[in-house]
């Protein structure tokens, strides 16, 4: 069984509307819990409750991801965007895994061989903390 959460923001109201409808459509309710901001304790905790960081972004504005270093500071393997800031903190197959934009099934497959490897997950968690 696998538990996705997604916490944040919307960075335009257009693209809420766009996920909104997408979620029904796929009909993820019950699969993906969306979570809205969080801040503070609350924030830390999503980190010390997750096995995996997962962050595929495209934003061009994407200059550095702090996302992707607090997920190294809790030990977090990542799964990102080859893309601006992600691409700049994850070393590949070192501290997490980085799959081209838009590129679903890359994520999926990068998702599963963490999802079904603690090892690996704890090895990238562990260099990530390191390198944090």
């Amino acid at each position: 069984p696998v538990e996705f959460r997604t916490a944040g923001t919307f960075k335009f109201p257009d693209e809420e509307k766009v996920f909104k409808a997408k979620f029904d459509e796929l009909q993820l309710d019950g699969l993906v819990n969306v979570l809205g901001q969080r801040v503070g304790e609350e924030r830390w905790d999503e980190y010390r409750q997750a096995d995996i960081l997962f962050f595929p972004t495209k934003y061009a504005s994407e200059s550095f991801g702090c996302v992707v270093v607090e997920a190294m500071a809790h030990a977090l393997p990542v799964v990102a965007s080859d893309w601006h800031g992600p691409k700049d903190i994850v070393l590949h197959e070192h501290t997490g895994l980085l799959c081209p934009i838009e590129n679903p099934r890359a994520f999926a497959a990068a998702l599963e061989k963490l999802i079904h490897n603690p090892e690996l997950r704890s090895l990238f968690g562990q260099n990530g903390y390191e390198r944090y």
